[in-house]
């Protein structure tokens, strides 16, 4: 029955929660642990799921130099989210849509209030847009995008 229900090589707590739903016996859940950890194909490829830790951002020295942004949905409504590295200030926007165009005047109204950063933390998409770079060309900041296989790494 181990065997089975490790079959597909989902890990321990994936394994357990399939055996809770078809069967039972006394001490299940401890021999299914030691099972899934003596798994020879699962102990190869365990390191590579591994979470590398985030690394934290240098403060930087004044206000709004350094921020970070990101747009996210709530309730059907796409909002940019934009973050002061130096005072934990949050502004949230609510956007039309989530083009370039559209970030790029919504940034230029904040900055209008608080200053141009010289760095803008922020994934790739939709910042990495040409037209956005651009944008970061004339208004003289610096765009740092996160890795696109690891959005969390903008911190």
């Amino acid at each position: 029955m181990l065997r089975l229900l490790h079959e597909s090589h989902q890990g321990i707590v994936k394994t357990k929660l399939r055996a809770k739903n078809i069967m039972y016996w006394p001490g299940m859940l401890n021999e299914i642990e030691q099972f899934v950890s003596d798994c020879t194909i699962c102990e190869k490829f365990r390191s590579d799921n591994r979470k590398d830790p985030l690394l934290p951002h240098e403060i930087p020295t004044l206000p709004f130099e350094k921020i970070g942004s990101d747009v996210l949905t709530y309730r059907n409504k796409d909002y940019l989210v934009t973050i002061d590295y130096y005072s934990k200030w949050i502004e949230v926007t609510e956007l039309e849509n989530k083009n370039s165009a559209e970030l790029i005047s919504k940034l230029k109204y904040l900055f209008s209030m608080h200053g141009i950063p010289r760095i803008l933390i922020c994934d790739n998409m939709p910042f990495g847009s040409f037209e956005f770079k651009k944008f970061a060309d004339s208004w003289n900041f610096r765009i740092v995008t996160s890795s696109p296989r690891y959005p969390r790494s903008n911190g």
